[in-house]
């Protein structure tokens, strides 16, 4: 599956005022990146923040194969790094030029210091923390919709009864049971039926008064779809709170 991106247009950074951009430039160090070039790796150490002024950014984080994935493209106003300020992180994230990219760039202890000067700076912190832990809390509640979906395919899938057919006869499928089973809720399992019907996997569903579903189950568009949705082993951990932004 194609990662998506939880960088959602409500929550992009709002562009630094005059008076925030003119008290960067003369407190921090202004730094230009070509197109392409690297700001930062992933697991460096966090002892910077950094400012866009000017030009985007993509946010980059390795997979388990260690290949690199783009998973936001930020722009002037984000901000990275501050969670450094109270933690000792390493970098979450790479994050590469995507244009001329124009950024200003504290210590954490100058950084610190600013902070304490100028309010609108201190409220940007604040806003930028708050907006990478709703990112996260959707990026789990996104991981866990997927495994639930993916466990209920997979119960469905251990009823066929010949592997070598593409469908099989008609199957019970009891969404207590299923429920049961794979600890997602009863509603969750009845949804999954509902989108799998939807995509011609389940045939013809027929609950009875019970909710018992009573069909005939194309396992080969199932195991298609279950190959498609199937998440990825890790799970979200407090050093992903960044969201889609690098630390």
């Amino acid at each position: 599956m194609n990662p998506k991106d939880y960088s959602s247009p409500g929550r992009e950074a709002e562009r630094p005022s005059r008076k925030l951009a003119d008290f960067l430039t003369r407190h921090g160090k202004v730094r230009i990146y070509d197109a392409g070039k690297v700001v930062f790796h992933e697991g460096d150490t966090s002892h910077w923040v950094y400012i866009i002024l000017a030009g985007e950014a993509e946010v980059l984080r390795a997979d388990e194969g260690g290949q690199e994935n783009v998973i936001a493209t930020v722009g002037p106003g984000s901000m990275f790094g501050e969670m450094g300020l109270f933690h000792d992180l390493r970098r979450t994230g790479t994050i590469r030029a995507r244009e001329s990219l124009k950024v200003v760039v504290f210590s954490n202890d100058d950084f610190m210091d600013a902070v304490t000067k100028l309010p609108e700076l201190t409220i940007r912190v604040i806003r930028s923390l708050s907006n990478k832990v709703v990112a996260a809390n959707e990026l789990a509640a996104d991981l866990r919709s997927q495994r639930d979906r993916w466990a209920v395919a997979y119960a469905i899938v251990r009823q066929w009864p010949e592997q070598g057919e593409r469908v099989g006869p008609e199957v019970v499928l009891d969404p207590t049971r299923i429920s049961t089973d794979t600890g997602v809720s009863r509603p969750g399992v009845k949804a999954v039926i509902r989108e799998l019907a939807r995509r011609g996997a389940i045939i013809t569903p027929n609950p009875d008064s019970s909710g018992v579903i009573r069909s005939r189950v194309d396992y080969a568009r199932l195991e298609q779809w279950l190959a498609d949705s199937r998440p990825d082993a890790g799970n979200p951990d407090e050093s992903d709170a960044a969201g889609t932004h690098a630390n």
